[in-house]
């Protein structure tokens, strides 16, 4: 007999969440608001692959140094 989730449907979870580049991703960490996203990170500098560094977003390195951390580990906690 086949358990629940072996052969329930995804369709109603798909909706709910979205894949955001690690800079949005921790932009917003950073409590950046998602319709400024784009223009702050136009300003920002990529400093490494896919790690920026903004004149007055502080946690923005950080932010994208953890995210990618947790990505290569499998998990994230904390704070950036």
């Amino acid at each position: 007999m086949q358990k629940p989730w072996e052969t329930g449907s995804c369709k109603h979870v798909q909706p709910y969440y979205t894949v955001y580049p690690v800079p949005v991703a921790a932009a917003l960490w950073c409590s950046v608001p998602p319709s400024e996203v784009e223009q702050h990170l136009s300003v920002a500098t990529e400093v490494h692959r896919a790690i920026f560094r903004h004149p007055y977003i502080k946690c923005l390195e950080p932010g994208c140094r953890a995210l990618h951390e947790a990505i290569e580990k499998g998990g994230a906690a904390g704070e950036p």
